[in-house]
C-alpha cells in the first residue's frame, strides 16, 4: 500500500510522474517497484519490465548527447573549420612601374616583388605581357610562406618611341587574388627625332616655290653625332638636305624641304627619310599639299561649321582658267556630300556646290577631301579639302 512506501523518489515530466520506490525491508516485495502516474492511479509493473523502461531510459539519453554533440570520429578525420584552414595570401608593395625617361636602343627593366603572407605555398601561372618587345623573367613559380618571387620585365626600345604602357598579366592560387594585374610605364627618347612628323603645304601657286625647315631632335643631336646623317627623297620634284643652325654655342641640324616653282601641278605626298648608319637609327617627315597650276580655285576647300543642331547650309567653290577645260569628274571621298556643277563661263569658269546629306550631320567634326577631274594636262586633278565642325 502507499503507506508502506518510504524513501519516495518523483521525477516530475510535462505528461507523467515517474515514482521510483524502494520497499520496506520487512514486507515480502520485490526490492523494486516501479509505477506510473498518468493520474492518482498506480500501475504497478514486475522486474522484467521496470528492467526495459530502464534500459530505454538510458539509451535515450546517450542517443540525445551524440545527435547533440555531432560524431565521435577522430580529430584527424574531421574537416577542418573555416578559420583553421591554410590559404595562400598574394601581396605586392606596387603593381606599377615608372621606368622614366629611357634612350632608344637601351634595355630597360621594371622590377616587381610578389610576396605570400599566407600559410600555404602560393602558385603562380599563365604570365603575359602586351608587348613582343618585353620579355618577363620570374625568379620562383612556387613561392613558400613568408617568402617572396621577384618578377623582371625587360624591355628592348629599339624599335619604340615615345610615351609606352606595357601590361603585365598572370593567375594564382590566392583565393582573394586568382588574376592579378601589373603596369610598367616610360618614355622613350629617340635617337633620332623631329619636332613634327608632317608638314602639310597647303595649296601652292602654279609659280610659287613652297619652302620649310623642320629642326631635328633625339640622342645622337644632343651628343652632337650628327655628322654622317643621309637624306632619301622618293620624289624628284622635292628637295631635302641638312642645314644646321647656330643657337649662341649650340647648333643644331635642321631638315630643309623645297617644293620648287616648276613642279607639275597637281596633288602630291611624299615620304622623306633621315638615316643614321652608326649608330642605326631612321625618322621620316611626310610633306603633302597641292601645286596649283593654270586653275585658280577660289576659295582651296570646303568648311561647314554650325551651332549644334543647326543646318550650315552649302558652299561654292569657283574653278577659273585662261586655258580651256571641262570637268570630267567629281569625287567626294566622304561619302558625306551632295555635289553639283554649274557653268559660268564654258570651258573657263565653273562653280562647285556641296552640301551636307541630310541625316549625315552627327555631330562630330570631319575632315574629308573631293576630287575634281579635269581634261587639263596641265592640272589634271584638284583636292579639295572639306572641313566639318560643329559647335556645341
Amino acid at each position: 500500500t502507499r503507506a508502506q512506501v518510504r524513501d519516495d523518489l518523483t521525477v516530475l515530466y510535462p505528461k507523467s510522474e515517474w515514482l521510483f520506490n524502494r520497499a520496506a525491508a520487512s514486507h515480502r516485495q520485490e526490492s523494486f517497484r516501479v509505477g506510473i502516474f498518468a493520474s492518482d492511479d498506480l500501475v504497478p509493473m514486475n522486474r522484467l519490465q521496470t528492467y526495459g523502461y530502464i534500459l530505454f531510459l538510458c539509451l535515450s539519453i546517450v542517443s540525445g548527447m551524440l545527435l547533440y554533440s555531432g560524431p565521435a570520429w577522430p580529430n584527424s578525420r574531421r574537416p577542418a573549420a573555416p578559420g583553421n584552414q591554410k590559404t595562400p595570401h598574394l601581396s605586392m608593395p606596387y603593381t606599377v612601374v615608372d621606368m622614366g625617361e629611357i634612350d632608344q636602343g637601351k634595355d630597360s627593366e621594371a622590377t616587381f616583388y610578389i610576396q605570400n603572407k599566407g600559410n600555404a605555398a602560393l602558385m603562380i601561372d599563365n604570365l603575359t605581357v602586351s608587348d613582343s618587345a618585353a620579355v618577363l623573367e620570374l625568379t620562383a613559380n612556387v613561392v613558400r610562406p613568408s617568402e617572396e618571387a621577384i618578377l623582371r620585365c625587360v624591355l628592348d626600345t629599339s624599335n619604340m618611341q615615345g610615351r609606352i604602357i606595357i601590361h603585365i598579366a598572370f593567375h594564382s592560387n590566392d583565393p582573394e587574388h586568382p588574376a592579378t594585374t601589373l603596369q610598367a610605364t616610360g618614355v622613350i627618347r629617340p635617337l633620332l627625332g623631329l619636332e613634327t612628323p608632317l608638314i602639310f603645304a597647303g595649296q601652292i601657286g602654279k609659280e610659287a616655290p613652297f619652302s620649310k625647315t623642320v629642326a631635328l631632335n633625339g640622342t645622337l643631336v644632343r651628343e652632337g653625332k650628327c655628322d654622317g646623317l643621309k637624306v632619301y627623297v622618293n620624289s624628284p620634284f622635292i628637295q631635302a638636305t641638312i642645314v644646321k643652325k647656330r643657337h649662341g654655342d649650340k647648333i643644331t641640324p635642321m631638315l630643309h624641304i623645297l617644293v620648287p616653282a616648276d613642279m607639275k601641278a597637281g596633288t602630291f605626298k611624299e615620304v622623306i627619310r633621315v638615316v643614321s648608319e652608326n649608330p642605326a637609327a631612321e625618322v621620316s617627315l611626310v610633306v603633302a599639299g597641292q601645286k596649283l597650276g593654270v586653275i585658280q580655285v577660289k576659295p582651296d576647300r570646303l568648311a561647314f561649321f554650325s551651332p549644334k543642331g543647326a543646318d550650315p547650309g552649302s558652299r561654292t567653290v569657283v574653278l577659273e582658267s585662261q586655258k580651256v577645260f571641262h570637268i570630267k569628274e567629281i569625287q567626294d571621298l566622304s561619302g558625306l556630300l551632295s555635289l553639283s556643277v554649274q557653268t559660268v563661263r564654258p570651258g573657263k569658269c565653273y562653280e562647285i556646290t556641296a552640301a551636307i546629306k541630310k541625316g549625315m550631320l552627327k555631330g562630330n567634326s570631319f575632315l574629308g577631301l573631293v576630287q575634281v577631274h579635269t581634261d587639263l594636262e596641265e592640272h589634271p586633278l584638284i583636292d579639295l579639302p572639306v572641313l566639318i565642325g560643329v559647335n556645341q
